[in-house]
């Protein structure tokens, strides 16, 4: 994953609180001079138009299932919300915006399955079932390693974002390019880091769709 060479003012997906976890809340636009309320369109070069297309998508994704979900929820809401996160997985590109969205993504099937009315009895029965293995994992120096080179690429990819942004806003298109070649070299390392500790569970014959649970990242 290579940084793009021109990077211009686009959709974007940027945390809003830079104390927490930035999960949270997203922009989904530049705003205009004359309403700073109201999200324009902003043309994008084609070789981020994938990047951009499919961030925006896994956000509405996102929203409709977390944010704005039916009164009530229906029996497969959460198969729902894993086939999206699996199928924009396998057909986006492994680019930052993309990256991103799909991390809140998972924030948000991390939600749904803590509803009592959805919750798996035989995945909660796994779950217990695979805890000895994920603490003996987790105490290894090979995840330890791989563990400690994850954080450090989302704290990169948190700062990068937050500057890039900024630089977007500012006009700055040095800087942004710069917060985007940073950026986009902090997912290939999250990538990486991540694929290894998934490489470690299924050689220890535990569920990647319990990674999260088990605190592996």
């Amino acid at each position: 994953m290579k940084s793009q060479p021109r990077l211009r003012s686009l959709t974007l997906l940027i945390c809003c609180a830079a104390a927490l976890s930035w999960w949270g809340c997203a922009t989904l636009g530049i705003t205009s001079s004359s309403d700073d309320s109201a999200p324009v369109t902003v043309p994008v070069p084609p070789e981020e138009q994938a990047d951009a297309e499919c961030a925006e998508k896994i956000e509405d994704a996102r929203y409709k299932l977390c944010d704005d979900p039916p009164p009530t929820l229906p029996f497969d809401h959460l198969d729902r919300a894993k086939n999206a996160w699996r199928t924009m997985k396998d057909r986006c590109p492994e680019q930052m915006r993309t990256g991103m969205a799909l991390r809140k993504l998972e924030k948000c099937i991390d939600q749904i399955e803590s509803t009592p009315s959805l919750k798996d009895d035989a995945v909660e029965q796994r779950r217990t079932s695979g805890q000895r293995k994920a603490r003996a994992l987790k105490g290894s120096p090979e995840y330890g390693q791989a563990a400690r080179r994850l954080k450090k690429a989302l704290a990169s990819i948190e700062d990068a974002a937050w500057s890039h942004e900024r630089a977007v806003q500012a006009g700055d298109e040095k800087e942004e390019r710069f917060q985007a070649a940073i950026w986009d070299e902090a997912e290939d390392q999250y990538l990486k880091a991540r694929r290894s500790i998934e490489q470690m569970m299924e050689h220890a014959g535990l569920e990647l769709d319990d990674g999260r649970a088990y605190g592996m990242w």
